[in-house]
């Protein structure tokens, strides 16, 4: 009996000591940082100067991380057995046999079990004081998917070609973009059109493995079970489902153009031409359409909502020449009142759930809370330097910055929609 404390001393002690030297956040940094070397290679609108500082911080990062790891892992192992070690000394337990106990099956199983347990009862304990709670397979495959984006893109190119003559009979003809400052009516306008039945969106059941639809999808209805609507993050009386569009196309924004999305701010685009990325970006809204589509006559028009769209019309525009960029508008003041309140809305909600700071971060919502990245239209935050996004005023700015650049640099190609006439 004696031995299975020296046992549970080791194993116990060892994971107190993970906890304590945050080696499981030391390996997921080693991950983070391997990931945003790939992006760098990546990114061929970086310079290569910038290109070669980061790869070098990067690579020094990763060594001090995995000397970092390796001795903190030797001494979470030699402390906890140095305790056994002493003990056996003054004759109170013999280590050898509390080495052969712990590599025993039936204590293998029985940490195995307890382990899953402690933490099925936390997660549950935590959910309740989480604001739009996922269940813990849920945050599983989500942070799964996300930490394998670059894998997806590749695995994009054979789903294409497997659906290949598929995808060559689906033309995009005239879709539609809704965009500019959120806020204004984009998804209940979007969920208008949605039902109309003339176009096809995402929605939630791409998630969270959006590169891949027509896997994803084809193998998601064997177990994905259908929820009861219920009422988004923002608190406005908007209700949700799995079939419920929402904008998810900034993931794939996100992946190809990483330098754009600066730590406080987002940087408009010119209009560069990157075929790899068009061609991934037609290819995945035929996916899209053609999830979407199935059992209907004629092949519906896609349409998004992607509020970030708004900082690349021009680039959109040549890639979808006959495309109708729809962006809504509404009176300055209440407009800004409303973003204040989302702001300091999701401030809160980062604050209480940081799966839900994460999972906004992920998807590439930057508007509110502590995931707020502004577009710098034409050079407006320099202006603005030391104003507070918790005050109206940083938002009047914003709002004059957005519609100012609209109306004098890509006018042209825009549809502009009252949301106060719409009301």
């Amino acid at each position: 009996m004696i031995d299975l404390v020296g046992a549970l001393i080791l194993v116990i002690g060892f994971l107190i000591l993970l906890r304590i030297f945050d080696l499981v956040g030391r390996s997921k940094r080693v991950l983070k940082v391997a990931r945003e070397s790939m992006l760098v290679v990546q990114d061929r609108w970086m310079e290569d100067r910038e290109k070669e500082k980061k790869m070098q911080r990067h690579a020094v990062t990763l060594l001090w991380l995995f000397v970092q790891i390796t001795f903190l892992s030797v001494l979470a192992l030699i402390i906890p057995y140095g305790i056994v070690w002493c003990l056996e000394q003054f004759g109170w337990m013999s280590a050898g046999k509390a080495i052969e106990i712990t590599l025993s099956p039936w204590f293998i199983g029985g940490t195995v079990a307890v382990t899953v347990l402690y933490l099925m009862l936390t997660r549950r304990k935590k959910a309740k004081s989480e604001i739009n709670s996922y269940s813990g397979i849920d945050r599983m495959l989500h942070n799964i998917s996300f930490a394998t984006l670059s894998f997806q893109a590749a695995m994009s190119k054979p789903e294409s070609r497997l659906a290949g003559k598929k995808l060559k009979n689906i033309g995009i003809k005239r879709p539609v973009f809704i965009t500019g400052l959120p806020r204004a009516g984009t998804t209940i306008l979007l969920e208008i059109c949605a039902k109309s039945g003339e176009f096809v969106s995402h929605t939630y059941r791409d998630m969270p493995f959006l590169f891949i639809p027509l896997w994803w999808n084809r193998f998601s209805k064997y177990f994905r079970k259908d929820i009861t609507k219920r009422e988004r993050a923002h608190g406005d009386g908007m209700l949700i489902d799995l079939d419920s569009p929402e904008a998810f196309e900034e993931i794939i924004w996100m992946e190809f153009w990483p330098s754009r999305y600066k730590k406080d701010r987002i940087l408009p685009w010119a209009a560069p031409e990157y075929e790899a990325f068009e061609k991934f970006l037609k290819d995945h809204i035929r996916k899209i359409m053609l999830v979407r589509g199935k059992g209907l006559k004629s092949m519906p028009r896609y349409i998004s909502k992607n509020n970030l769209n708004i900082s690349r019309i021009t680039y959109l525009k040549s890639i979808f020449p006959d495309a109708v960029i729809l962006v809504p508008f509404r009176q300055p003041v209440q407009h800004a009142a409303s973003l204040l309140r989302q702001h300091l809305n999701f401030n809160k909600i980062h604050s209480e759930d940081e799966f839900a700071k994460k999972y906004m971060r992920d998807i590439g919502h930057f508007d509110f809370g502590h995931n707020l990245r502004p577009v710098n239209f034409q050079g407006w935050l320099k202006k603005s330097t030391g104003l507070n996004p918790e005050s109206i005023e940083f938002w009047l700015r914003y709002w004059v910055a957005a519609y100012n650049y609209l109306l004098t640099e890509v006018h042209e190609y825009l549809t502009f929609f009252s949301y106060d006439k719409f009301v």
